[in-house]
């Protein structure tokens, strides 16, 4: 996982941006290409300070499934764009309570030696959210260093954020967050055991997949999915509910396709590409066996 800040000055020279860049869609890529391409051609290093948490999570608890990744699958998206050095500030009442003039001296200039800031046009650093575009543009002369604010990004009329990908994520819309993430949306997790209700009441095989409590579910309900597992890619149906005919608690399981092998304890990553059907309760356990057989036949001739 990323670095701390550092707490001793940088003698690189460097171009930075700030942000949680949660979902790093498909907005935060054009921004960071646009920070890497640009830094290249002043000779700056690119830089990336990111956060631990979120402001969402730190102000309220228990914590809620709400972030569409986590600080190291951000940090794995962002450097595949091609920027090495993602930092993460960790978010607490301190960070928080700085003003945009504290942060800019006492992290970006005596920390990291800026000479440019890159900001999207409604982001904001600082207490108070201050740190706007507008207020920092009065700063630059001050301090000396460029600023450079990048437009929306939209698509079909429509600016890109992560609150429009988390609205349709918990609407079931798998397929219209691609679109902005730019890639399928993913959940990880380590399998257990669980109660295996699946198998041995319905011999159908399924794997329960222990999910970060701060990561966005998607909506309950069935899914095709991709399944990533030891560096090979499988066919999937994912469930995500309450198990309201067998009356078990909410779960997130997966039943792999063509596929037989023991894998408790072992992580693997789901890649949501078409929701399948709501979350209901059947009349039968034989009516649910049927629905369930069905949804894997469905998600095998979807994930081609």
């Amino acid at each position: 996982m990323g670095r701390h800040c550092s707490q001793e000055s940088s003698t690189l020279k460097t171009a930075i941006t700030i942000g949680n860049f949660d979902g790093v869609h498909r907005g935060h890529v054009f921004l960071l290409e646009h920070l890497k391409k640009i830094a290249q051609a002043l000779n700056l290093e690119p830089v990336v300070l990111s956060f631990y948490g979120h402001p969402k999570v730190f102000k309220e608890e228990p914590p809620i499934q709400y972030l569409l990744t986590t600080p190291d699958e951000r940090k794995e998206l962002i450097q595949s764009i091609g920027i090495s050095r993602v930092e993460f500030i960790k978010l607490n009442k301190k960070t928080m309570e700085m003003s945009p003039c504290e942060f800019i001296k006492e992290v970006l200039i005596k920390r990291y030696n800026i000479k440019m800031l890159f900001m999207g046009f409604n982001h904001h650093f600082g207490k108070n959210r201050k740190g706007t575009p507008s207020y920092v543009s009065s700063l630059v002369s001050k301090y000396n260093f460029s600023l450079m604010v990048m437009p929306p990004y939209i698509i079909d009329g429509q600016v890109v954020s992560s609150t429009m990908i988390r609205e349709l994520l918990r609407e079931g819309k798998v397929e219209e967050a691609k679109k902005l993430l730019g890639r399928d949306y993913k959940i990880c997790g380590k399998i257990e055991g669980g109660k295996k209700i699946a198998g041995s009441v319905l011999g159908i095989k399924t794997a329960n997949v222990m999910v970060s409590p701060l990561k966005l579910i998607p909506k309950p309900g069935t899914y095709a999915v991709w399944v990533d597992l030891d560096d090979n890619i499988y066919r999937g149906a994912l469930y995500i509910g309450n198990n309201p005919t067998l009356k078990k608690e909410f779960s997130v399981e997966v039943h792999i396709i063509d596929f037989n092998k023991d894998i408790y304890g072992k992580t693997v990553c789901v890649r949501f590409v078409k929701r399948l059907r709501d979350d209901m309760a059947f009349k039968s356990i034989e009516a649910l066996k049927k629905a369930i057989l069905k949804d894997i036949e469905d998600a095998r001739n979807t994930v081609i």
